[in-house]
């Protein structure tokens, strides 16, 4: 249910669900991938980024907490109902109207920036790369304003103190450009700078310049209440409203490829190999290059013995320094134990890599999942399990698409630079 021209939500449910205490509307819920979570103090805010204006769904697990910031979400309402239901017998679910508050439209969009955050892909044909450090500082700016919905700020401080020098350097430049796209950007860069003194540590690079120019904004120009008005944080109400997403198409998807890789060095011809791709919910964001066949596998002999090598291709933004692992299964017995091995980055080929020693040639081909281990899940290696994790790809790619038609004032900075700069 969207809200109206007063901000009405409509009702929503109180219920429990285990341990949780869930507030949610009666609409349908959209599919898992389409689904930003900030985790708060006392719960978790979950944000459907296909139309963020919707009212969110929240998970509670200390709804004492929670009051900080729910009635800041929800309106006072349905916060002081929230207060009625856990003090009760946890009996039936209750209802109770929700109404936008005042950190509602900052939560949505803070939904959205940490969504494109996690599911912006490198390296793939239809997407280009991301400045993810724009991304990073428009992100800190939502997540300082929604201060009272955090308990620990360190990620907010981890999101804006590697781009304190970046931050200075952009807003110099928006300072001397005329235009409402410009004077925008520096509001919300300016709101960046602001959490950035505020909050990050004064002996960290970057940290001296940020004081300096905050304090020229403030003094020389005379322009720092203009600049934050200028700033509609609450844009989402109606933009975003206006220009929801739309993406319920069927997506196809690939079968194992078999592949041949060239010999080397004391390597004799492969005995076996193949590819697949790597399902992106178990890598960290731009892990892996975003193209069909990311990962390779092969089977060859070194002195007589058979070992299994494992590549995986990496993303021009991909951090060298992630712990990735490989789990490799023989594709005639999935529920078997797969062999567990590490993948180490290979900066030369741009590549994570690993091997294992086999005890005897394989009878059948491997079917290998790489994954990180603060992502991993549980592998989806059937056909059914690689085709959700296909469309979910595909997903993802055209939500971002379909977004950069109609980016308006709700898209991020990032968002308009990536697009620009792909046109040019």
């Amino acid at each position: 249910m969207n809200q109206n021209e007063n901000n009405e939500w409509g009702d929503v449910g109180i219920r429990r669900d285990g341990g949780l205490i869930v507030i949610a509307s009666d609409r349908p819920a959209p599919p898992p991938i389409h689904l930003a979570s900030i985790r708060a103090d006392g719960g978790t805010v979950c944000v459907d980024v296909t139309d963020p204006t919707t009212v969110p769904t929240v998970l509670l697990d200390d709804p004492l907490r929670a009051q900080t910031w729910l009635d800041l979400v929800y309106g006072t309402d349905a916060a002081d109902a929230v207060a009625r239901f856990d003090d009760g017998d946890a009996g039936a679910p209750d209802v109770a109207p929700a109404r936008q508050g005042e950190l509602s439209g900052i939560v949505a969009r803070l939904g959205v920036g940490y969504w494109l955050h996690r599911w912006w892909p490198s390296g793939a044909d239809e997407v280009p790369n991301i400045d993810v450090g724009l991304l990073d500082l428009e992100i800190g700016a939502l997540a300082w304003l929604a201060e009272p919905l955090f308990a620990d700020l360190a990620p907010i401080q981890q999101l804006l103190q590697p781009h304190s020098r970046t931050l200075v350097r952009v807003i110099d430049d928006l300072r001397s450009t005329a235009g409402s796209t410009a004077h925008r950007r520096l509001g919300i860069l300016t709101t960046a700078l602001r959490a950035t003194v505020d909050i990050v540590a004064p002996d960290s690079p970057g940290y001296a310049e940020s004081v300096a120019l905050l304090d020229r904004i403030d003094t020389e120009d005379g322009t720092a209440a203009d600049i934050l008005d200028a700033t509609d944080w609450q844009v989402l109400d109606a933009d975003l409203a206006a220009s929801a997403v739309r993406s319920a198409r069927a997506y196809a998807w690939p079968e194992l490829v078999r592949t041949k890789e060239g010999a080397s060095g004391i390597w004799i011809t492969p005995t076996r190999s193949g590819s697949s791709e790597a399902d992106w919910a178990q890598l960290p964001p731009r892990t892996a290059l975003a193209r069909h066949s990311n990962i390779n596998w092969t089977v060859r002999h070194e002195q007589g013995t058979p070992w299994l090598t494992v590549n995986l291709d990496a993303s021009a933004q991909a951090n060298p320094a992630v712990q990735l692992m490989a789990r490799s299964y023989q594709a005639d017995d999935l529920a078997s134990v797969p062999d567990v091995f590490a993948l180490e980055f290979d900066s030369t080929r741009r590549v994570f890599t690993g091997r294992r020693r086999l005890t005897a040639v394989p009878t059948s081909d491997f079917v290998v999942d790489v994954f990180d281990p603060a992502y991993m899940r549980r592998p989806r290696l059937s056909t059914v399990g690689r085709s959700a994790a296909e469309r979910g790809r595909s997903s993802i790619i055209d939500l971002i698409v379909e977004r950069a038609g109609h980016l308006g004032n709700e898209g991020f900075i990032a968002e308009h630079v990536t697009w620009e700069n792909d046109q040019s």
